[in-house]
């Protein structure tokens, strides 16, 4: 005669499945912070010889005045794309604790209505 052996991890999982939902509901946390933006006072001023351009209509401005003007543009701009993807991931983040809240207030609810 052969004996039926259960495997342990068969006996708890059957358990579990059929056992009412005592007691435990993870309240979701949330630590991020919302990022902050760059200030438009960093934003990179027009060099005043392009200013004069667009009156005059003669350039005045020498290359290295062109040169550190669009280094300075291309540094906000990359800034404000870090901004922006932040922003992304901060909103994802948002979104992922308003689904674990709601899961939460779910399983609470259902916690409390189980109770006698």
């Amino acid at each position: 005669m052969q004996k039926k052996v259960f495997s342990p991890l068969l006996v708890v999982s059957s358990f579990l499945m059929s056992a009412p939902a005592w007691g435990y509901c993870s309240e979701p946390s949330f630590s991020s912070s919302a990022p902050n933006a760059p200030s438009s006072s960093s934003r990179p001023s027009v060099p005043y010889c392009l200013e004069e351009y667009r009156i005059t209509g003669r350039p005045t401005c020498q290359s290295w005045e062109i040169d550190s003007y669009k280094s300075e543009l291309r540094d906000y701009i990359e800034k404000l794309q870090r901004y922006a993807n932040e922003s992304i991931d901060f909103a994802k983040e948002a979104i992922s604790f308003a689904k674990n809240a709601q899961a939460y207030s779910k399983c609470e609810a259902t916690e409390a209505a189980n109770r006698d």
